[in-house]
């Protein structure tokens, strides 16, 4: 069906070559105008992951929500410290007010930035505090009105009748008629106190002597007797309390005039006070300024002397205390003495203790009569009296001296001409500030009209930046890096396209040129850079790519393929290919760092197909041979080709899904383009030149003339089918080695270690990651109700610290809504109401970092240092283990965590991709050949390809990565086209009656040249791969040559002994009968 089919083609190319041709270019013009111009390329997270898988979907709401990469700019000054300089902070400031309306930035953070938040909020607090200064204010300005009219309304007083009246006062305040007075009143009672009581304690000494003498004199008193008479002596004690109560009155009249002192020191002092406000605010009066000002510091002087009289004053008190004491203590021991006395003699009295009392009143008596005539001493010579001249000898001139000062103050007076001038002053400064609180009452009322500005000096900005111990505040610790380096960084809103991100890079980047920062040099980086970086150089590289490969192919077509036209063939795989390319944009399927690999395949692949059918048509020179002949054979080679490419889609990772997308597409136009393109150019070249066709005939029966190449393929062929077991028995070895050591062969999933190493973009990144620590981050996304709940603060507070300390090898530092309000507060110990209030305080943009809107998500991020692949996969296995306590749902995601999915990807899908492959192969040759061995025979070179390459792999210390995983697939796509195009000419050629050995000679001359030059092509192509910058193209470039050489000699070493070894299984019966009838 399918010969009839080809043979159908080719008839109708025949017929209408020219609308073929014309149809043929018009639709891939069309495919080229339409897609290569809206052409994309794609480095973005939905290139390493899937979106259906968990840490992609994560990831992706995280963004959604907390923004997504950051734009960073590294801001270096070599000279000094002048990177906080207040120039270079307000040339930050103008960068962050120029996109503030962008809606693609989520969030900037930079000293600058910090710095205006401090003043935004100092700003609120003045806004907060001016109603109160002005009402503060208008009551100021009523009181100086009020005391201005006060003054106006009064005549001055006389300053001599001042000074008079502090004369008097001066008189009445004399401490030595103070002393005098009070010594004369209390002096008075006293010594009539003391005379009485010395006439009574003499009465009492010889009451007592006569007691103890008629004691000694008798046998035994009455003691009754004797108990009334030492009660009679008791009563005396009374007077010593009268005593005590005038000492006391005498220290109470000391203390009021020391109270009075205080009271009157105080009130001058406030005096003084007023005056001195009053003397501030008189600057538009100097004269009068200067006068208030002496009067208050006089008044002042005065105040300070009362204070020092009533400290003197003081001592006045203390000295009656004293002697009030002493009399008390006398007046408790007689007493005690004489209850002693009368309880003794209660239980009656023995002869011998009544001599021993006897004795005792004897002295007792002698003692009071000498304390009496004491009494009667002091008395006279008022001992018992404070001495209150010594006490206050100092005052009295002291108090005569401040006196003197105020009178002197008072010396030049004030005319009613000057009080007058006071009193409109005071009017006037009262209606003055009466006018400034009404403005501060207005600038409250439009303060939400207003925008803080940045600081105006550096000394401002410092007391921003620094404590007062001059060290820096560590709200700036994650901008701040030394005294050289500061850091912007400038996130973006999460998920937006590659083309928003570039535009925004290159919009960053000018602003920065236009501010021209004089001092400081600057390095914009950061994932968004580096993509961009990265796209520019994928265009050049593809274009430098794709001119070495049309080099190469010109130069192998030129030596191998020497046919007319020969350069045609790759004319038409150059449009093919670029038809392709928009075929992939109209489809949506982007470019990325593996599938720009695809056009020098192409190139080489696809060549492949118009070689087969260029040599065949000038073996046939007819277009309906030629498409019915090898369309069947070329197209099943595609076919197997397409399902091997078609194995790719089973890989996890999305930009191998779609470099299988693109290989697709690709081989399936190139064929197209080779039918439809190629073999009518060649029909109408022939009918264009009759000589040529005239001609025809001749050549047909003209001798075959044999190549170099044909002799050496013919030498090469009988050789191998002379040693077919021991090849094929060395071969099947060395594939099973290389399956053995499969396993050991590493991954590299960095996709920096992918990237030109000599890339700007990615210096700057290494450079940044130098200085700062980290570029890469893990976050732990969490969601709830109430993401601020005790519970889950509490939870965030002890898992962000426990992750720091456990990990400090591998977490650079930890960022969470909880760092944001220790940077607010140093107290450690706050209760959920005081954290609440500071998280409602924090300005809306840095709360949003970490904190959703509707409060249900947060993140707490982790900076991390940069990881092997292997090291990065189990940390974030540990982070999984260590977040499974969380009070609410939590998930671990972040570009780190799509890193290791990819690599899982790789990992897993690399061998089924393989299997799949052969599977596909294997079912669809199946189908077609109705054969087991015919559907074996063409995938078994491959597999031994696919082993021996995992083999070189290992001895060449190249790793799997994201394109040489596909290796498998590739080498099974292309080298079954080989194989197939080999057995397929031998089938042919047997089917004429040629035995085994002629018909796989005529196979390999007749289209070894194609497959080889085909096959040259194709390695051609794939080396230009080795010439790129990109390292992943590099490595892939050489084992891909290194396959496609492996798969071009299989086909001449390993099929020929396979194929005739199994001939006997190739045909049916009816096909053995035919070819046995036919050798006959």
């Amino acid at each position: 069906m399918m010969n009839r089919i080809f043979h159908g083609i080719g008839n109708l190319i025949e017929k209408h070559p020219f609308k073929v041709l014309l149809v043929t270019l018009l639709i891939f013009a069309i495919l080229i105008a339409t897609g290569v111009p809206s052409m994309e390329m794609a480095t973005g997270n939905e290139t390493l992951v899937k979106t259906d898988n968990p840490a992609f979907i994560s990831n992706k709401e995280m963004e959604d929500t907390f923004g997504g990469d950051s734009i960073l700019v590294l801001f270096t000054d070599e000279s000094g410290k002048k990177v906080l300089s207040l120039d270079n902070l307000q040339k930050m400031w103008n960068i962050e007010q120029k996109f503030q309306y962008e809606d693609n930035l989520f969030s900037f953070m930079s000293p600058a930035s910090i710095v205006h938040q401090m003043t935004e909020a100092q700003s609120g607090k003045i806004k907060e505090n001016a109603l109160i200064i002005s009402d503060g204010l208008d009551e100021m300005g009523n009181k100086l009105t009020e005391i201005g009219t006060e003054l106006k309304n009064k005549e001055l007083p006389d300053p001599k009748a001042v000074e008079e009246k502090l004369d008097n006062l001066m008189s009445r305040m004399n401490p030595e008629s103070m002393m005098k007075q009070i010594g004369n009143q209390q002096g008075t009672e006293i010594q009539s106190k003391l005379l009485t009581m010395a006439d009574g304690l003499g009465e009492m000494g010889e009451k007592l002597i006569d007691i103890g003498r008629e004691l000694g004199s008798k046998d035994v008193p009455d003691p009754k007797a004797v108990e009334k008479k030492l009660s009679d002596f008791s009563e005396m004690t009374n007077v010593f309390n009268k005593l005590m109560g005038g000492q006391d009155n005498l220290g109470e009249g000391a203390g009021q005039l020391k109270g009075n002192l205080v009271n009157a020191a105080d009130g001058l002092e406030n005096i003084s006070s007023q005056l001195n406000q009053m003397a501030n605010q008189m600057g538009d009066n100097p004269q009068m300024q200067g006068q208030l000002t002496i009067i208050s510091k006089k008044i002042k002087e005065s105040s300070q002397g009362l204070s020092t009289m009533s400290e003197k004053t003081g001592m006045i008190t203390e000295g009656s205390q004293n002697t009030s004491k002493t009399l008390d203590h006398m007046s408790s021991q007689l007493k005690q003495q004489i209850d002693e006395m009368k309880k003794g003699l209660s239980g009656g009295i023995s002869p011998e203790e009544l001599k021993t009392m006897s004795g005792g009143f004897v002295t007792m008596g002698e003692n009071l009569t000498e304390l009496s005539k004491g009494l009667s001493t002091m008395s006279e010579g008022n001992e018992l009296l404070p001495d209150g001249f010594a006490v206050l000898s100092d005052l009295g001139p002291q108090l005569e001296k401040e006196m003197a000062e105020m009178k002197k103050g008072l010396s030049g007076g004030i005319s009613p001409e000057e009080l007058r001038n006071m009193s409109d002053g005071f009017v006037t400064m009262g209606g003055k500030l009466k006018e400034i609180g009404e403005g501060l009452h207005t600038f409250h009322d439009k303060s939400g009209m207003m925008v803080p500005n940045f600081p105006h000096n550096q000394k401002e900005l410092d007391t921003i930046l620094y404590e007062e111990d001059g060290v820096l505040r560590s709200m700036f610790s994650d901008v701040v890096i030394d005294d050289q380096n500061s850091l912007m960084v400038i996130k973006l809103q999460g998920n937006i396209g590659d083309e928003a991100k570039t535009q925004l890079a290159e919009d960053i980047s000018n602003a920065l040129d236009k501010e021209e920062f004089e001092n400081v040099s600057y390095v914009v980086s950061g994932k968004p850079v580096l993509d961009s970086a990265l796209k520019s150089e994928m265009r050049s590289n593809m274009v430098k790519m794709i001119g070495l490969a049309v080099i190469i192919m010109l130069i192998v077509l030129a030596i191998v393929f020497k046919v007319r036209w020969r350069m045609l063939s790759l004319l038409v795989i150059l449009i093919s290919v670029i038809a392709t390319l928009g075929l992939m944009s109209i489809l949506n399927v982007p470019i990325t760092m593996v599938s720009m690999a695809v056009f020098p395949i192409l190139i080489g692949l696809g060549i492949d197909y118009s070689i087969q059918f260029h040599n065949r048509y000038e073996e046939e020179l007819s277009v309906q041979r030629t498409v019915g002949q090898m369309g069947t054979a070329v197209a099943i080679a595609v076919l197997a080709t397409v399902l091997g490419f078609i194995s790719l889609y089973a890989s996890p990772v999305p930009m191998i899904q779609d470099f299988g997308n693109m290989l697709t597409i690709g081989v399936i136009i190139a064929f197209i383009g080779s039918i439809f393109i190629l073999t009518p150019i060649l029909h109408l070249r022939d009918n264009m030149a009759k000589s040529e066709r005239s001609a025809k005939s001749g050549k047909t029966q003209s001798p075959y003339k044999e190549s170099m190449l044909d002799r050496l393929l013919q030498s090469t062929t009988k050789l191998v089918l002379k040693l077919s077991i021991p090849i094929l028995i060395a071969v099947i070895g060395l594939a099973a080695l290389g399956f053995v050591v499969d396993g050991n062969v590493g991954v590299e999933t960095d996709i920096e270690s992918f990237m030109p190493q000599d890339m700007a973009a990615l210096k700057d990144i290494h450079q940044i990651r130098d200085k700062k620590g980290s570029t890469d981050q893990i976050a732990i996304y969490m969601k709830d109700d109430n993401i601020l709940a005790k519970e889950n603060l509490q939870w965030m507070q002890s898992k962000t610290k426990d992750l720091e300390e456990k990990y400090k090898n591998i977490v650079v530092d930890a960022k969470s809504i909880d760092a944001l309000v220790g940077n607010l507060s140093s107290e450690e110990d706050l209760t959920t109401e005081e954290y609440m209030d500071i998280i409602d305080s924090l300005p809306e943009q840095q709360r949003g970092m970490f904190i959703s809107e509707d409060g249900t998500q947060s993140v707490i991020l982790l900076n991390i240092e940069h990881l092997a692949i292997g090291d990065l996969q189990d940390f974030v296995t540990n982070l999984k283990e260590e977040v499974k306590d969380a009070p609410m749902e939590v998930e671990v995601t972040g570009k780190s965590v799509l890193d290791v999915e990819m690599v899982k990807g790789l990992t897993s899908g690399r061998i089924q991709m393989t299997l799949i492959g052969l599977g596909l192969v294997f079912v669809a040759l199946l189908i077609l050949y109705r054969n087991l061995f015919k559907a074996l025979i063409p995938i078994f070179p491959v597999v031994l390809i696919v082993g021996m390459s995992s083999g070189i792999m290992y001895l060449l210390g190249i790793k799997f990565t994201p394109i040489t995983s596909t290796l498998g697939a590739l080498v099974l796509g292309m080298g079954t086209e080989m194989t197939v195009m080999l057995l397929e000419r031998y089938i042919e050629e047997r089917k004429t009656g040629k035995d085994k050995l002629e018909s796989m000679m005529v196979a390999t001359t007749m289209i070894g040249k194609a497959i080889v030059a085909s096959g040259l092509t194709t390695v051609g192509g794939f080396s230009v791969l080795m010439a790129s910058e990109f390292i992943i193209l590099k490595d892939f470039g050489l084992m891909t040559v290194i396959n496609i050489t492996l798969a071009l000699l299989s086909t001449f070493i390993v099929l020929p002994p396979t194929i005739t070894l199994f001939d006997g299984f190739l045909f049916s019966k009816k096909e053995k009968r035919e070819v046995e009838g036919l050798s006959h």
